[in-house]
């Protein structure tokens, strides 16, 4: 459990400011994150739109093309629910709209810093828990 506590406060320490940004992107287009504090540029290949019978939109989806020093590393499908995840960067679908020019996506980019630390912190801290508990029930005590 201490181990847990400690790496729940590393995280804190060295996941550096939690940053977001938010982008509308039409199909094709490139936007680059740099000056948003990420090292990538995201473009969309394909934004479309799943409707339910009397035309209200169902699931909005967008695919995406992560790229680094202007090289595509990556494609992600993402839709409302299901970011995609490119190192410690999640992109969410937000909103969707259509347009004259042709369909709108609306990202939600966040950095994850430090969150490996976190996740194994709060599996270190499950796992004592549990240890105390079995300890507990079987006799043995600290």
């Amino acid at each position: 459990m201490h181990l847990g506590i400690a790496l729940i406060i590393l995280a804190g320490l060295l996941g550096g400011p939690k940053h977001s940004a938010y982008i509308q992107i039409k199909e094709h287009e490139t936007v680059d994150l740099e000056h948003e504090g990420f090292p990538i540029a995201v473009r969309a290949e394909v934004i479309e739109a799943e409707y339910y019978a009397g035309g209200a939109v169902k699931q909005y989806f967008t695919t995406i093309s992560i790229l680094e020093s202007g090289r595509e590393v990556d494609v992600k499908h993402i839709s409302v629910n299901h970011p995609a995840s490119y190192k410690e960067i999640k992109i969410y679908q937000s909103t969707f709209r259509t347009a004259p020019g042709g369909n709108i996506s609306g990202l939600t980019v966040k950095s994850e810093q430090g969150l490996p630390f976190v996740r194994t912190g709060l599996l270190s801290l499950a796992a004592g828990s549990v240890l105390i508990l079995l300890g507990r029930r079987h006799g043995v005590t600290s």
